[in-house]
């Protein structure tokens, strides 16, 4: 009882310590923040199966869910009070404009005005409506009205003589106008805050079936006009997005047409290029203006995830800018509601959850604390890398392969060398050659997923072959004091090589092959 004891109770406890050891460093993983200005992601108390459709009035949001509308205000930090449900229908496709008591929106080629719970029809054969916090535009192919949210009365601002696609808003007032000349181009006109339409047009877009424009997000400022645009492109099945920047000195509107450019963003924190940047918004933070947009996700387990990034709008054609999000699936909607915070909706595959995140020093302390879902998805990240730590068996089998066929071809030719019961030299070399074989082995696994899962305590300088050593040391120490002498040299040989692998595959092992 003793024997076995010795032989197998301390190898499973230095198992079991690895294994916790792998599971508290979940924990810190888990807690980590996107980056050092912001906080973990916060779920909060708002989900559908439906994809919502947003509406924001400054610190206020409001969102569509089946048959009716759940009202939001968000206050210092990211302290989000659910005001109420009201019960209206807002149908899909279109956005709508809420002051909390009445609705304006789209339904059936009517512009209605929805209040107390009855609908008045504002106009009709209304092809188009979009929406701001002060501002509500709808148009009837190439007629642009305005309408008073106060009076709920409503002007014809200009007629375009092919149809509007889409209507953007600046924060002094400003409009931009996509006008649709023919099915390959976009005009832009710019209308100033008094209602005046420019004499021309400020700008040209090109499009096609496959490559069309989306969301438009407006800054005028210093007589500045800069306009940054999305577009969506499908090549060959494949959906591609892009974002491209127009500026143009408002002194000069109706004698210079802008170009357009792309602009290259980037991950500030490795340098490389975001793919599919899309949902862009201008927001200012003080005298400064930044990009919020959501991108492919570059991090470790980002393989479909979407993540929200935010990034310094500089002159010229480049954007740095550190994803804000801690979650690992698709945001849409990213929102600034207040001067520190963000909220966008998330989704699973399955489930649109709205989440937020602040720049608040209080909400980023408070978002590191543990939860009862921290505790559950470091367990399941724990079994999953110990599950591909298994692999480690697999792509690790020739490690046996000098000592085994030692062994068997001495107990071939030279049988007698084992009916010794103590360790012989045979067991010795056959230990040995099974030490050295990793060595070759930790080049090609310490690779970019190591060092971007493994803590601190694995990755300094020269540990590739340090480990190894006190792997080894560890595993001849309870070799040593666990050997049972009636198991011969083969049993002694495969003792060691036993606990070798136990301890590497709990140690070092979980972060060498990535299965998220």
């Amino acid at each position: 009882m003793e024997g076995k004891l010795k032989a197998v109770g301390f190898p499973i406890l230095i198992v079991v310590f690895f294994i916790f050891a792998l599971f508290f460093h979940q924990l810190q993983e888990i807690t980590k923040l996107p980056n050092e200005n912001w906080s973990r992601s916060i779920p909060q108390e708002f989900q559908t199966k439906e994809k919502p459709i947003i509406y924001q009035s400054q610190n206020e949001i409001f969102l569509t869910d089946k048959n009716q509308v759940q009202h939001y205000r968000v206050s210092d930090g990211l302290k989000v009070q659910h005001i109420g449900k009201i019960p209206v229908t807002i149908p899909r496709g279109n956005p709508f404009w809420s002051n909390g008591e009445s609705f304006v929106y789209l339904k059936n080629d009517q512009l209605i005005l929805f209040n107390k719970g009855k609908e008045t029809i504002i106009d009709d054969s209304v092809t188009g409506i979009s929406t701001s916090e002060n501002q509500v535009s709808y148009w009837k192919n190439g007629e642009l009205s305005s309408l008073n949210v106060k009076s709920f009365e409503s002007k014809v601002l200009h007629m375009f003589e092919q149809k509007i696609s889409d209507v953007s808003y600046g924060s002094d007032g400003s409009m931009i106008v996509q006008h649709a000349v023919n099915d390959l181009q976009v005009e832009l006109y710019y209308i100033d805050p008094k209602g005046e339409v420019s004499k021309n047009s400020i700008s040209t877009l090109n499009k096609s079936t496959n490559d069309n424009i989306g969301s438009l997000s407006v800054l005028t400022e210093n007589n500045q006009l800069s306009i940054i645009y999305s577009t969506k492109k499908r090549t060959q099945g494949a959906l591609s997005y892009s974002l491209g920047r127009i500026d143009l000195d408002l002194s000069k509107l109706n004698h210079l047409k802008a170009s357009p450019k792309e602009i290259t963003m980037l991950n500030k924190e490795t340098g490389s290029k975001l793919d599919s940047p899309q949902s862009v918004k201008v927001v200012k933070e003080g005298d400064e203006s930044y990009l919020l947009f959501t991108a492919e996700g570059q991090r470790i387990g980002d393989s479909n995830a979407i993540n929200v990034y935010y990034g310094k709008l500089v002159a010229g054609f480049e954007v740095k800018a550190k994803p804000i999000n801690s979650t690992k699936n698709v945001t849409n909607f990213p929102l600034k509601v207040n001067k520190d915070s963000i909220l966008w909706l998330n989704y699973d595959g399955d489930i649109y959850e709205l989440y937020g995140a602040s720049k608040d020093s209080n909400v980023i302390e408070e978002s590191q604390q543990l939860t009862s879902l921290d505790w559950k998805q470091a367990g399941y990240n724990t079994f999953l890398m110990l599950f591909s730590s298994l692999i480690t068996i697999l792509t690790s089998f020739y490690w046996v392969l000098p000592s085994l066929l030692l062994l068997i071809v001495l107990y071939m030719t030279k049988p007698n060398i084992f009916e010794k019961d103590d360790i012989n030299w045979v067991e010795y070399v056959s230990i040995t050659l099974f030490a050295i074989m990793p060595f070759t082995y930790m080049e090609k696994a310490m690779n970019h997923y190591f060092y971007s899962m493994a803590p601190s305590y694995f990755t300094f300088s020269g540990s590739s072959w340090i480990i190894l050593i006190v792997i080894t040391i560890l595993s001849a120490i309870i070799w040593k004091w666990g050997r049972n002498p009636e198991w011969g040299t083969f049993g002694g040989a495969f003792y060691f090589m036993g606990i070798y692998f136990l301890i590497y595959i709990t140690s070092i092992g979980p972060y060498i092959f990535n299965l998220y």
